[in-house]
């Protein structure tokens, strides 16, 4: 936990560390984009790792991460403990419930008894299952997320404040949206 407060410490915005022997992934006279591991979300995602790998669970850490006996029973965390680690990473919180909704849909259909509870038959649902180590793990490879809960950004430094509009203007009209 002390390499983590240390890290974010010396990275930009407390979140962003660059590894000053990387070349900048682009450069132009009005701008540069570097490559930076994002540990924002580390000690969240390490403590839903231990929530979720802990065989013999300790009701004190489920009662102050959970805030529930669902973690203990069903060996998940809760959906609101889920979408806080996704707005941590920068997730919508709305669409990343339907992607894990969804990966647990895959899991049901084929037949993982790693995601089935004991209720078998009712609906496949997030707030009344929790989110399992499995969906949780496929649903952080799916976003890049690593085994220490960093991923890989690209950060993009611009000149003057007048590219930086004109490019969310240029994103807005690709998007659809302008």
């Amino acid at each position: 936990k002390c390499a983590v407060v240390m890290k974010s410490r010396v990275s930009f915005l407390g979140r962003y560390s660059f590894d000053p022997m990387e070349p900048p992934l682009h450069k132009t006279e009005t701008s540069i984009v570097l490559k930076a591991k994002d540990i924002g979300a580390m000690e969240k995602y390490l403590h839903i790792q231990t929530i979720l790998s802990d065989s013999d669970p300790d009701i004190d850490d489920y009662s102050h991460s959970c805030g529930s006996m669902q973690g203990i029973k069903a060996r998940a965390i809760e959906v609101n403990t889920f979408t806080r680690f996704c707005e941590k990473i920068g997730l919508d919180k709305s669409r990343s419930t339907g992607e894990a909704e969804a990966l647990l849909r895959d899991f049901y259909e084929k037949d993982d008894l790693s995601v089935m509870s004991q209720d078998e038959g009712s609906e496949i649902n997030l707030d009344r299952i929790g989110v399992k180590k499995i969906v949780f793990d496929e649903f952080c490879k799916l976003h890049g997320i690593d085994s220490t809960g960093c991923r890989m950004v690209a950060i993009k430094f611009m000149k003057s404040r007048k590219s930086f509009e004109l490019e969310l203007q240029c994103r807005e009209i690709l998007r659809g949206n302008g």
